[in-house]
């Protein structure tokens, strides 16, 4: 990644490129003790992951040295104006650009599913990743996403589907019920319900914290396809 020399906006903070030499290892395991049961685990560590100091919502602010030295400038220099109305406003910090670094990420995913007969399934997830930066040992991220789906195949062409997702980072949760039918290739119904809402996060309208439950939105909704075929 390289500076731009026409834009100023999303410039480097100090050097003008970045790079780092990484290092991966994951480990996996998956079994099916029996028809109804079976469940995997998945573990992963990157070295010297690259934390592009973008932030990660409200909750995790940009943690880069330049951003972490900024704040602390900046407060010293709200300090002084509170001490000295009269002190020159034109010294306040310049707001750094982005300061890309390394640093650790951890991943981890389980899933089970549980088949008690054959037309209908339960699937159980959790997937975790955080990022910490090696330069201010400060955490980058840290999500965790939580996911429940449960389907049942009526017949060969018709399904239902329930499906719940929680995301920690947003404090965000969304739900989906579908029914579909596709008797052929090309040819499908859909109708399903979906919502989604925070519980103690940050409106995505807004961007204040609502700590309550807020509901973002929700639908309703029909998807129909057809495909023609014509022969010559």
């Amino acid at each position: 990644m390289k500076r731009s020399a026409t834009r100023a906006y999303g410039a480097f903070f100090g050097k003008s490129q970045r790079s780092t030499w990484q290092q991966y290892f994951s480990a996996n395991l998956n079994s099916s003790p029996s028809k109804k049961v079976s469940f995997g685990l998945g573990l992963g560590f990157s070295n010297n992951a690259l934390d592009l100091d973008f932030g990660a919502g409200n909750r995790f602010p940009r943690v880069s040295g330049a951003f972490v030295g900024y704040q602390a400038n900046y407060l010293e220099y709200l300090r002084l104006l509170a001490i000295d109305p009269n002190a020159p406003r034109n010294v306040a910090p310049l707001f750094p650009g982005r300061d890309p670094g390394a640093g650790k990420k951890y991943e981890m995913g389980a899933a089970v599913r549980y088949k008690p007969v054959e037309p209908w399934q339960v699937l159980l997830e959790y997937k975790k990743s955080h990022l910490m930066r090696n330069d201010t040992g400060l955490a980058a991220y840290d999500s965790n996403i939580f996911t429940v789906r449960s389907t049942y195949q009526f017949t060969r062409f018709t399904f239902a589907r329930v499906r719940w997702d929680y995301d920690s980072l947003n404090s965000n949760a969304s739900g989906q019920i579908l029914l579909g039918w596709n008797p052929n290739p090309g040819t499908a119904f859909y109708a399903g319900y979906n919502d989604n809402f925070n519980y103690n996060g940050f409106s995505p309208y807004t961007n204040q914290l609502e700590p309550r439950f807020e509901r973002n939105s929700r639908t309703f909704f029909i998807r129909a396809s057809y495909l023609f075929r014509k022969s010559f």
